[in-house]
């Protein structure tokens, strides 16, 4: 190898070397920040800086939003739901899993906080929260909003970096416990019917009704742990707590807006919806009444793959929406009904 040549090689490799060096130095400064405005607090008890802006205890509603959509939650007798726009007009009242809201409502008391960094149009763009992974906004009683934004992942120690509008403040996280970037209606959409427990159910009534005419198959309450029909009449205790649990378990398909169903039975040139052919009312312990109406699809909806001969509608009175289930589930409804209740009274049987 030639002088000129090992000296042409030599300066090629102090280039390489000096390229490589200003790479790292990019990617330390993005993903470890010089410009924190105080000491690490990694691996400290220091207390979450943000709590003095927040309390998730008085929060009434939230706001994730996400790549996949955007989710709207409220308070509404003391039950948290989910709000579903149909419209500028419509909106229906969707249950939701309790332990999603959870993870949600106490997103921000489940990380530590390693650092904090100076906020500015630099730092703000290079932790992404121009385009963050999701966005959270969260309303308190007062209707102060607390909004945070989850940027960029680093990818060293899989700490995240948050900003928080209101304290205005750059914090990097410890590794996220729930990460809500991917977070679907599905995954919070509860498919129970049923909004009560079977133990926390004290009455209940199963009624046909056909405009004045009503005709009650069942009408039970429960006092001192032992059901009674209207007459006062012991009920079989442990067969009406199988069939409340069988009841617990019945999941719907899908869920669907009450004004939806009824504009696409219209479009179908079918009537108004006849009357439930079952009703189902349930009472808990402070005497909340709870109304379940079981309707026949008047036809085939092929838009949302429901069969009048294989699926029954539930109508709820806590949620503006109605359930669509398999036409197998009436069998659980049925076993609610007083005659399939009743205790024998054996010495009557033998007499």
């Amino acid at each position: 190898m030639t002088q000129n040549a090992s000296k042409t090689f030599a300066t090629a490799l102090i280039l390489l070397m000096c390229m490589m060096m200003a790479s790292f130095a990019y990617y330390t400064d993005l993903h470890y920040p010089t410009h924190q405005t105080s000491r690490n607090l990694a691996g400290t008890n220091t207390s979450n800086p943000l709590t003095p802006h927040f309390d998730h205890k008085n929060i009434k509603e939230i706001l994730v939003q996400n790549r996949v959509g955007s989710y709207r939650f409220i308070q509404l007798n003391n039950q948290w739901v989910m709000i579903d726009s149909q419209d500028d007009t419509i909106e229906r009242k969707l249950p939701v899993k309790e332990e999603v809201v959870e993870q949600i409502l106490n997103f921000t008391q489940r990380y530590n906080v390693l650092s904090e960094i100076n906020n500015n149009d630099i730092n703000y763009k290079a932790y992404s929260f121009d385009t963050p992974l999701y966005r959270i906004t969260y309303t308190d009683i007062t209707g102060d909003k607390h909004r945070f934004r989850l940027g960029v992942n680093n990818t060293l120690n899989n700490s995240h970096y948050l900003f928080h509008e209101k304290a205005d403040k750059i914090l990097q996280i410890s590794p996220l416990i729930n990460n809500f970037a991917k977070l679907t209606q599905e995954d919070i959409v509860d498919p129970s019917i049923l909004n009560l427990s079977a133990d926390q159910i004290v009455a209940l009534q199963v009624r046909k009704e056909q405009g004045s005419y009503v005709y009650k198959y069942s009408d039970l309450k429960k006092v001192d742990g032992n059901w009674y029909n209207s007459k006062q009449q012991r009920i079989e205790t442990e067969r009406l707590a199988s069939a409340l649990e069988y009841l617990s378990e019945v999941k719907s398909s899908l869920v669907i807006s009450e004004v939806n169903f009824r504009s696409i039975n219209r479009k179908l040139r079918a009537k108004e919806p006849s009357p439930p052919i079952l009703t189902l009312e349930v009472q808990n312990s402070a005497e909340d009444t709870y109304t379940y109406k079981i309707h026949q699809p008047e036809r085939n909806l092929a838009s949302l793959n429901i069969s009048k001969n294989k699926n029954l509608i539930i109508e709820s009175s806590l949620h503006n929406s109605l359930f669509v289930v398999n036409r197998n589930s009436l069998q659980v409804f049925d076993n609610l009904k007083e005659h399939r209740l009743k205790k024998l009274n054996i010495e009557r049987i033998f007499y």
